[in-house]
């Protein structure tokens, strides 16, 4: 695809950091008129995977499973709907 001139661009996909996933979590809690507060947006970011495990900075799945997680933390009750 390369030698022949097909692909234009590269775009980098850099590993998503802690306070990214966090935003991700709170769009996604939006999207579905779910009020959040700060510790529900950190408990739903504490159940995700980073690397590296000495130092764990980057999600291992970016925000892949955040809306398993937020429909998760909705399951609980936890939660406060937006009217």
């Amino acid at each position: 695809m390369i030698d022949r001139n097909l692909v234009s661009a590269f775009v980098p996909f850099l590993p998503l950091q802690r306070q990214h996933v966090k935003m991700c979590v709170r769009d996604n809690a939006t999207a579905k008129h779910i009020s959040l507060d700060e510790q529900d947006v950190n408990d739903i970011a504490d159940e995700l995977e980073y690397f590296p495990k000495d130092e764990p900075l980057f999600s291992s799945s970016g925000c892949k499973r955040v809306d398993e997680k937020v429909n998760l933390y909705r399951g609980t009750g936890r939660y406060h709907t937006e009217l």
